[in-house]
């Protein structure tokens, strides 16, 4: 059986959407694939939740680190779209501020990061909790929630290439560590068979 181009293209197309939908009303990130230090991954377990409505980002951050080991949440790093050119959060919550270019340990600078100021509970966010943050988006839409979950960290200074990170600390110990997710190699291997395929089209038909 013999395939046109027109066709490959157009069932990488499907695969790729199919790998990138949405889970739901929103796109979840689940971290962590990586730990920055000797702590284990899977003690720095959380879930970001991106939900776009017009020109609104809501970002929901649940903490699934096991209870015993004590680790809070006191930072989330995500990167944006190029047409993305900036957020605002509102309206304010206690004790956390929006920055622009903030480093996280190994796995690079991001777009953004949300980040406590408060130190210790309540600003934390604590194992089984949650805390959602809505953000103004300024650019040039429409904005989908892909937007906020494809691009890589900028590295260097980093070394593993992140789509979102997060700073787990134990007051208990004094600890911290950073956990991220990177993209999943199948998506990415589908996304440069679309466009390596599409290349290849545009040159032929030259």
């Amino acid at each position: 059986m013999r395939f046109s181009i027109t066709t490959l293209v157009s069932a990488a197309v499907l695969l790729v959407g199919l790998v990138g939908r949405p889970a739901g009303a929103g796109t979840v990130l689940t971290l962590s694939d990586l730990s920055s230090d000797e702590t284990s991954a899977e003690e720095l377990d959380a879930t970001l939740l991106f939900s776009v409505l017009g020109d609104e980002l809501t970002l929901a951050i649940t903490n699934d680190t096991p209870e015993a080991g004590g680790f809070d949440i006191d930072a989330v790093y995500f990167n944006v779209t190029s047409n993305i050119t900036g957020l605002q959060l509102v309206p304010p919550v206690s004790g956390w501020t929006l920055f622009p270019n903030e480093s996280a340990d190994g796995f690079g600078t991001f777009d953004f990061a949300i980040i406590t100021d408060l130190g210790n509970d309540p600003g934390e966010i604590a194992s089984g909790e949650s805390l959602s943050f809505t953000f103004d988006v300024i650019g040039s839409g429409p904005f989908v929630e892909t937007d906020f979950t494809t691009e890589f960290s900028e590295v260097p200074p980093g070394e593993n290439p992140a789509l979102a990170a997060a700073k787990f600390v134990n007051g208990t110990s004094d600890d911290s560590a950073f956990g991220a997710v990177i993209p999943e190699p199948g998506s990415a291997l589908l996304t440069l068979i679309g466009v390596g395929a599409v290349g290849w089209i545009k040159r032929r038909t030259k």
